[in-house]
């Protein structure tokens, strides 16, 4: 199987972008850190702001979607979901659980379907799907139905992360990868904010229509994912030359010099050689094992988090609002990541530095014995959230290859299923009201994501070091007309 050729490029040698190229010793952390620096052309900042915005709200508001709607049974639980369909502690660990049981068997058809349909078209249907699933989740009553729509939704939100992510690679540079991608997880950070509004809102619902206010969680944000799956499917820019980005000739060449440096090449072919190859290298499994870590922990808070404020003093009430915090620090972590690595070109340091704020706050829900002030860790954890958008930037910009990129974040999302489904099965009633040793099983998992990552970024170094030591080797020619993978380029450098 050899490379396959797509589509074919032009590109004009004046307008280029200047490219300094990096220093491999640690001396200077920008310059080992970084394969390159870009400095854009007045016409391709322009470029790059229309880009901006006609893709990146849209895309924000879908990731903040995919979050909220599998937030809501959080929200539920606190606001009469467990007594009025009658289930006990352990039976809503499954509820959570099983969303990622959906979520993980919709991986594998996924990867092929990427690659077959438009994505806008793909992505605004799963939409509109789940939407529907989420608003029929208001008529459960007991636990099989529950368990049934939580497993589907779970199976038709699976696509939207692999769609976004590939799309935030396609569009974009590798050096705008961190920032895209943290504005996203930014999204996601709004999610649990004003979630945990609509969901203060929503318990003042109670008795509308003879329903509860949990009931009309559901209803609502099962309509608004509706709307914009239809707005998603018409709009969504979901490629380089997209007619929504109405490209002049001018810009069309700044597209095709783009995909150089981004390193996607869109294929249909399904090219077995680049899974064969993605399958035998060690940081692939690092990344995995990383993520599932790291989502051992998200998978607790995405799930109970309302449930163990609760725990503090805090009414159910109060524990929904209570979440608003929770996504501040979302917000500011993510910001704060962004910023660092750009500053420093630095994805997985910024990554391990997140980590151990998180870390901070494991401890000191171990530490304090009792009381609101306890609040405080839990605030402190969310930011594990931004260590995860780190992650998926070292993927999107180091993984090269059709085929490849998709194989690696379809395998990464596996991973993060796997640790979403295990996190609320730490938490058992046995621990309570403590919980020290389940806390003290996600600080082991939180340093684990720090030990994996650094042996990634270590194994990429070295491969950095050793394709600038080969003869001949200029990191300016890339041939964008083949569908190459990482390994396979011997120009093509890893951001570290």
């Amino acid at each position: 199987m050899g490379h396959s050729k797509s589509e074919t490029f032009t590109t004009n040698e004046q307008d280029k972008e200047k490219i300094e190229l990096g220093d491999e010793d640690d001396i200077n952390p920008v310059s080992s850190a970084s394969p390159q620096t870009v400095e854009k052309s007045e016409a391709e900042k322009i470029f790059y702001r229309k880009l901006l915005w006609r893709f990146l709200p849209l895309a924000c508001i879908i990731t903040f979607l995919q979050w909220i709607d599998k937030y809501t049974l959080n929200m539920a639980a606190v606001l009469g979901l467990k007594t009025d369909a009658n289930i006990n502690s352990t039976q809503f660990n499954f509820l959570g659980s099983l969303f990622y049981l959906g979520y993980l068997l919709f991986q594998i058809p996924n990867v092929y379907l990427l690659r077959r349909l438009p994505i806008g078209k793909y992505l605004g249907t799963l939409l509109v799907l789940w939407g529907v699933v989420l608003a029929c989740m208001s008529l459960g009553r007991d636990f099989s139905t529950l368990a049934g729509l939580r497993f589907l939704l779970g199976f038709l939100e699976a696509g939207s992360y692999p769609c976004v992510l590939l799309l935030v690679a396609t569009l974009f540079r590798r050096s705008e990868h961190s920032t895209i991608v943290g504005f996203l997880w930014i999204a996601n950070g709004f999610a649990s904010t004003f979630g945990g509004l609509i969901g203060y809102g929503s318990a003042h619902l109670k008795g509308v229509n003879g329903m509860d206010g949990w009931q009309w969680i559901f209803i609502i944000f099962g309509i608004i994912s509706v709307f914009f799956g239809i707005i998603t499917f018409f709009f969504l820019v979901d490629s380089p030359h997209s007619r929504w980005l109405s490209l002049t000739a001018e810009e069309k060449i700044i597209v095709d010099d783009r995909t150089r440096d981004n390193a996607v090449v869109k294929s249909k072919d399904f090219q077995w050689d680049q899974i064969l190859e993605a399958v035998k290298e060690p940081r692939l499994w690092c990344l995995c094992f990383a993520s599932m870590f790291n989502m051992i922990v998200n998978g607790f808070f995405t799930v109970l988090s309302s449930t163990v404020v609760a725990s503090f003093g805090f009414s159910g009430l109060d524990a929904v609002l209570l979440q608003v915090p929770n996504g501040a620090i979302s917000v500011v972590g993510v910001i704060a990541v962004i910023i660092i690595s750009r500053r420093y070109n630095e994805i997985i340091y910024t990554a391990i530095g997140a980590l151990m704020v998180s870390a901070l706050g494991i401890i000191l829900l171990m530490a304090i014995p009792e009381g609101k002030v306890k609040l405080l860790g839990t605030i402190l954890i969310h930011v594990y959230g931004s260590a995860y958008c780190m992650l998926l930037t070292s993927i999107a910009s180091n993984a090269s290859g059709y085929t490849k990129k998709i194989f690696y974040q379809g395998l990464q999302l596996i991973f993060y299923t796997l640790g979403n489904f295990i996190g609320p099965f730490f938490m058992t009633d046995s621990a309570a009201p403590r919980y020290l040793g389940p806390l003290a099983g996600y600080l082991v998992c939180n340093l684990m994501t720090c030990l994996l990552l650094f042996i990634a970024r270590t194994l990429m170094k070295a491969e950095n070091r050793r394709k600038r030591s080969q003869p001949g080797f200029n990191e300016n020619e890339r041939d964008i007309t083949l569908d190459l993978t990482d390994k396979q380029d011997p120009n093509f450098i890893y951001r570290l």
